[in-house]
């Protein structure tokens, strides 16, 4: 079973993304083609654990709750709401990016890579970026007017952070259009 640890995206975060992409689509009508992420399976990854038995699977929300006994919820700040990988010129995935500023979230990954390393996954050797997917090109594309799109979805934003205050863990299943996800369970962060 393909399995993933991450955050569910925020309402506030939704609203943007769907406005974000309208307003995307409707200026460069190429990213009308492209595979954007439905709208419900919206995430913040933490860890790809790939495939796990699935016996073994039921166990990993209890273990990731027992691990996260200790982290307190925080909030992540938004750094960018809409950052065009490749550039503004030959962009391959849109993301809303997320900065750490006191090293919560490089803690809380520290402590899942524990949970997954118990679970024979191997750890990570890049440090990890907080983000959001919105969509992936499948040749690089222009994004237009990307500072006027992170003024106006800011400023339509009802936050500028997302909470951090509970892991779910992902079934992933893939389909020809794009991944499903189901959840499978979720850990609260202590608090």
């Amino acid at each position: 079973m393909r399995v993933f640890i991450g955050v569910q995206a925020p309402e506030w975060l939704r609203y943007a993304v769907r406005l974000g992409r309208d307003e995307i689509c409707a200026s460069a009508e190429a990213w009308t083609h492209e595979k954007w992420v439905p709208e419900k399976n919206l995430h913040m990854t933490v860890k790809f654990m790939g495939d796990i038995p699935q016996e073994a699977v039921g166990h990993l929300p209890l273990d990731l709750a027992s691990a996260l006994s200790d982290i307190r919820p925080f909030a992540l700040p938004v750094k960018d709401l809409i950052y065009p990988l490749g550039g503004s010129t030959k962009t391959t995935l849109l993301m809303s990016t997320f900065s750490d500023p006191t090293g919560e979230f490089s803690r809380l990954v520290s402590v899942v890579e524990d949970v997954a390393c118990a679970y024979g996954v191997v750890p990570e050797s890049r440090k990890h970026l907080p983000h959001v997917t919105w969509a992936r090109s499948r040749r690089p594309l222009a994004l237009h007017d990307r500072e006027r799109l992170n003024h106006t979805l800011g400023s339509m934003a009802t936050s500028d952070s997302i909470q951090i205050d509970e892991l779910t863990v992902f079934k992933r299943v893939l389909t020809k259009n794009h991944p499903q996800y189901k959840i499978i369970g979720s850990a609260q962060l202590a608090g």
